[in-house]
């Protein structure tokens, strides 16, 4: 433990029913710097203010619940640190996540976020081709297996679809984690919709992207939106290669 200390912390604040438009409000709360932003954030509501309004569930990083932007950036609540976010006497400030329509304070609404991630068909498609029941679909750890396992990682927190600088032009583009589930399945040596998905994606705007290197998302689970997925899925879609990645 490292002790106690004094933080400011600003929420965005907004009620659909109230008459006001949205607002920063300003708590100060004691905790110790290790405590998490959500912690913050429970005990602001436990202590101080009942009526403030956010998701949390697992606490773990494994959900993607808790996602909001902390100083403009966005992030897991449950897995951010005070401590990592506080810059000198300044106040935190806390904001729900970009591009999506906002419900009360910093809860939004992610049916436009799920709808486009449906439009890559986020399963296995298989042309009615099932193992027999007696037996296992074997799928050998290789490379391509490896890669899969950590795009496979993404918690659809949607931090990606806020921090997406294609996204907030309005723009067709489908998302980072739309395209990052699209690979996952690209990957899988049991789905059989290789090119369909690769001009799927071309119809879906993945173009749009033109800088993926430049991207400024940052993934709380340590998936490289340019390598991992963006890079590799333009250059197949574009090549219309009949090869898995």
């Amino acid at each position: 433990m490292k002790g106690e200390q004094e933080f400011s912390i600003r929420v965005w604040r907004f009620d659909p029913e109230g008459s006001e438009s949205p607002f920063f409000q300003e708590y100060r709360l004691s905790m110790d710097q290790s405590s998490t932003v959500l912690d913050a954030l429970v005990k602001i509501k436990e202590t101080q203010d009942s009526t403030l309004t956010f998701r949390c569930s697992c606490r773990s990083a494994i959900c993607g619940s808790c996602a909001v932007r902390v100083n403009d950036k966005g992030i897991l609540a449950c897995h951010t640190r005070l401590e990592e976010v506080v810059k000198d006497q300044e106040p935190i400030i806390i904001q729900p996540l970009r591009n999506l329509r906002p419900i009360k304070d910093l809860v939004v609404d992610l049916e436009v976020f799920f709808e486009k991630l449906k439009k890559t068909q986020p399963w296995l498609i298989t042309a009615g081709y099932l193992p027999p029941l007696n037996k296992e679909h074997i799928v050998y750890p290789d490379e391509k297996y490896q890669r899969l396992n950590k795009v496979d990682n993404c918690t659809l927190c949607a931090i990606c679809y806020s921090d997406c600088p294609v996204v907030a032009e309005g723009s067709s583009f489908i998302g980072p984690a739309a395209v990052v589930k699209a690979m996952r399945f690209l990957l899988d040596s049991r789905d059989v919709a290789h090119k369909g998905r690769c001009q799927q994606l071309l119809e879906l705007g993945i173009l749009q992207c033109e800088e993926p290197d430049q991207c400024p998302v940052e993934c709380p689970k340590g998936i490289s939106l340019a390598e991992d997925a963006m890079r590799p899925l333009q250059r197949m879609s574009i090549n219309h290669q009949d090869t898995k990645p």
